[in-house]
């Protein structure tokens, strides 16, 4: 496909001000990191998390893009009630670009992609504790991978910060279970809603936000 040349406005702006890191620096870096990012977010919806005035001020949470994204940019409409949210998509590099030039410092993906946006193919097991006590992390992590592969999910450990870390599971939504009797007596009684392997996403998602509230 033919590149786009992305207009940016205020490179100067400083949005990391400890360390006087631009716009012009952060679109740098997602251009520099396109190739290895986008695989991970090719059809997948975006929800952006901006900070116009930097980390330093209040930022804010953007799903629909209807009335700012370029023509070449491409898109999502997904139905919500009342009407629809037209997210964002990062099929090529200036994407990303752009997404960087609207202050976009955080950019989380759906689960689930373009077409199949009812059946999600990742899971996320979220371990953030509330203090900085990142050995429990560290110490319910450990038997986690043993857990999955046993129901042959493909799993990956991220550190989205010094004093958390994430599992990325690539599955489907439908294996469930409860908490494995190896993991540590200091996790959650439930890891996992037991959901029957029928139920939809839908009924799915709304038992887990059930058992997260429980637990």
């Amino acid at each position: 496909m033919p590149r786009v040349a992305v207009e940016i406005t205020h490179p100067d702006r400083v949005l990391f001000p400890a360390d006087r890191i631009t716009k012009a620096d952060l679109v740098d870096y997602y251009a520099a990191v396109a190739e290895t990012m986008l695989p991970h977010l090719k059809d997948r919806p975006l929800t952006l998390q901006r900070f116009p005035r930097g980390i330093d001020q209040q930022g804010f949470i953007q799903q629909d893009f209807a009335d700012t994204m370029p023509d070449w940019m491409s898109s999502a409409e997904v139905a919500k009630e009342g009407g629809t949210v037209v997210h964002p998509l990062a099929q090529r590099p200036e994407a990303l670009v752009w997404l960087a030039n609207q202050n976009s410092i955080t950019v989380h993906a759906w689960l689930s992609r373009l077409g199949r946006l009812d059946t999600p193919d990742r899971l996320v097991f979220d371990l953030d504790p509330s203090g900085d006590d990142f050995p429990v992390v560290r110490e319910t992590a450990r038997p986690s991978p043993a857990c999955w592969t046993t129901s042959g999910w493909q799993a990956t450990c991220r550190r989205p910060d010094r004093a958390a870390c994430t599992w990325w599971c690539r599955c489907a939504v439908t294996p469930t279970s409860t908490r494995s009797a190896d993991s540590p007596a200091t996790s959650p009684t439930s890891w996992w809603p037991t959901i029957p392997r029928t139920a939809r996403w839908k009924p799915a998602r709304t038992s887990a936000a059930a058992g997260c509230t429980s637990t």
